[in-house]
């Protein structure tokens, strides 16, 4: 229902669109109606000039013929010698007359003209002989008058009907400028609704853009908020769980019966799945608030490949084989993110193991033939395969194939989306076919970039040398557990009396500082969120005052942060406030062994801790 609107806006849009397209092209019709407009008044003006003119000039020349006629006659009935002058320059004006009508003198008018040069032909003879005293020719008198008389309705038609022709000439200029000025309006108004409806469509526009930044906001805000709730249900979930864990990790190193052991395994077997989801719901709310980077290392591939094949592998059913295959073209080296690519090859593989009840699993990693920066992976399985009207919907969050696979094998659905995400994070696309019951197979790609050959340093990328603190050092290194929660303390004071270090306990930040005040302590695991001062405040004071305290920054204890938050940013909070380890909760004894290894080793003691600021 929703999208109807929606609809129904774009449609609006788009009209908006088109009718914005016609706003030039009417502007450039007005410019050439304006342009006939003016042209057409231009000619209707030149011509009523111009027929004024020749009706005016025609009436001048009509009237001198009138008196040259009246005098003509009157000069033969009274034989006077100046009458007859005068008709004569009557004719010559009547005759200056037409001549003057240059360029618009058609046939008719120079017919005129022939006529009123032979009438005045005519008068000079009659005048010749009337200055001799001869008698007038009367056929000649006689054709003079006659000739008058026709020259005299000649011009009084040939006036009326240019007049006429005038008049009709003026009404269709007129209705032309008419229709032209009527065109001129309705553009006008047209290109006025086209801008009104351009400024309209750019206010709309704006409305929208603004509302589409309110939406992306306000969806910001909530995946934000999500993550958020996401990170502290993730750390009060871890809490608790680190005891539970922790409690039945050192349960198993009791003296137990099969039974007994048999249930606290169970126990640590359906913590570590509980633990899983809740990485998984923390890992996807990561990726999707886009708080995710990729730290790109040179590494062997197969040696990671090698890894995470055993790492799946441990429960793995007897009837099932896991194998892999690395082509010859594929560097052995390549840089990209390493924990990333193990989280989707242990993703997919685990998919791929929990659906394949008997038969095998196979990975082969292969380079693109057209671009060698593009490395493919194919994960098949002999497995019960998936429906095909689930397929396209197989990587969409909390997403299983089918009901009753969720009651048979367990899972979130979580797996594959955020498989999907990272190999996109990391420039690639993910497939999947799939048939019901003939397995599955699921391909992949990444961007990698080339490594040299030569670089001696990412040949033992994948390995590290920890030095093993001995046992007589064991017993000599002091170390103070900062934790609030009675549980936790328990844990980790069990964990470190097994690996034989000797340690104190302080309930909060505040404890912790003074005791550091007081003695020297080697190392300090320290919870992060305590009552009265933070872990992050409290290792702050701590390396603040054995620095003044001018001991020296060997003085200085080596500080862990031992905590439930597990986000990027926390250990990044935690590396700046000078902290030189991170363990996340829940811990189990063999982490924290190989944590104080690390950090308590004789190369570890030669060096202050880091201390960013």
């Amino acid at each position: 229902m929703a999208s109807e609107p929606q609809k129904t806006r774009s449609f609006f849009l788009a009209a908006m669109n088109y009718l914005t397209f016609l706003a030039i092209p009417c502007a450039a019709l007005l410019l050439v109606i304006y342009t006939q407009f003016t042209r057409s008044t231009e000619e209707l003006v030149v011509s009523q000039h111009q027929s004024h003119q020749a009706v005016a000039l025609k009436l001048q020349a009509l009237a001198s013929v009138q008196a040259s006629l009246r005098l003509y006659v009157s000069s033969l009935e009274s034989n006077e010698g100046p009458l007859i002058e005068g008709a004569l320059m009557e004719v010559t004006l009547s005759l200056s007359a037409l001549q003057r009508l240059d360029g618009q003198q058609d046939a008719e008018t120079i017919q005129l003209l022939t006529s009123i040069e032979r009438y005045q032909e005519l008068l000079d003879r009659a005048a010749e002989r009337m200055v001799k005293g001869l008698p007038q020719e009367q056929d000649t008198n006689g054709v003079a008058v006659r000739l008058a008389e026709r020259l005299r309705s000649s011009l009084q038609l040939s006036a009326y009907a240019n007049q006429r022709d005038a008049d009709k000439l003026y009404v269709e200029l007129t209705n032309k400028i008419t229709l032209y000025h009527q065109m001129f309006i309705f553009v006008s108004w047209s290109l006025v609704a086209l801008l009104i409806v351009m400024w309209w469509r750019q206010r709309v526009q704006q409305r929208t853009e603004k509302n589409l930044r309110y939406v992306a906001s306000e969806a910001k805000n909530a995946v934000k908020s999500r993550s958020e709730f996401m990170a502290v249900m993730s750390h009060e979930i871890r809490t608790p769980l680190n005891g539970v864990l922790g409690m039945a990790d050192l349960l198993l190193q009791t003296s137990l019966s099969p039974s007994q052991k048999a249930y606290t395994e169970t126990i640590v077997s359906s913590g570590d799945s509980l633990l899983a989801v809740i990485n998984d719901i923390l890992d996807l709310s990561k990726i999707e608030a886009g708080r995710v980077e990729l730290d790109n290392v040179p590494f062997a591939l197969a040696a990671c490949i090698k890894n995470n094949i055993q790492l799946v592998g441990v429960n793995k059913s007897d009837e099932v084989s896991l194998s892999f295959s690395v082509d010859s073209g594929v560097p052995e080296l390549i840089c990209a993110d390493k924990n990333r690519l193990s989280q989707i090859l242990v993703n997919l593989l685990g998919n791929a193991l929990k659906f394949t009840p008997s038969g095998y699993v196979k990975l082969h990693a292969f380079i693109d033939p057209l671009d060698d920066n593009v490395l493919h992976f194919s994960i098949s399985d002999s497995g019960i395969g998936i429906r095909q009207e689930v397929l396209p919907h197989i990587f969409d969050s909390f997403s299983q194939a089918d009901s009753t696979i969720t009651r048979d094998f367990g899972g979130t659905g979580l797996g594959l989306a955020i498989t999907k995400l990272l190999v996109t994070l990391m420039g690639g696309q993910v497939e999947v076919s799939s048939k019901a019951g003939s397995g599955s197979c699921f391909e992949f790609s990444i961007n990698i970039a080339k490594v040299d050959a030569f670089i001696d340093a990412c040949k033992g990328a994948d390995t590290e040398s920890v030095t093993v603190v001995s046992e007589v050092r064991r017993e000599s290194v002091r170390i103070l557990v900062a934790e609030d929660n009675i549980v936790n303390q328990k844990v980790i004071s069990k964990m470190l009396k097994n690996l034989h270090y000797e340690h104190d306990l302080a309930i909060n930040g505040v404890e912790a500082v003074s005791k550091s005040d007081k003695q020297h302590y080697d190392l300090i695991l320290m919870d992060l969120q305590m009552p009265e001062l933070s872990g992050l405040e409290a290792a702050d004071r701590i390396l603040a005052t054995c620095s003044e305290g001018g001991g020296g920054a060997k003085c200085c204890p080596v500080i862990v942060a031992l905590t439930a938050n597990v986000l990027e940013d926390d250990r990044i909070r935690c590396e700046q406030a000078g902290m030189s380890g991170f363990l996340a909760k829940p811990v189990k004894q063999r982490d924290l062994e190989d944590c104080l290894n690390r950090l308590l080793g004789a190369s570890a003691l030669a060096e202050p801790p880091l201390r960013m600021r």
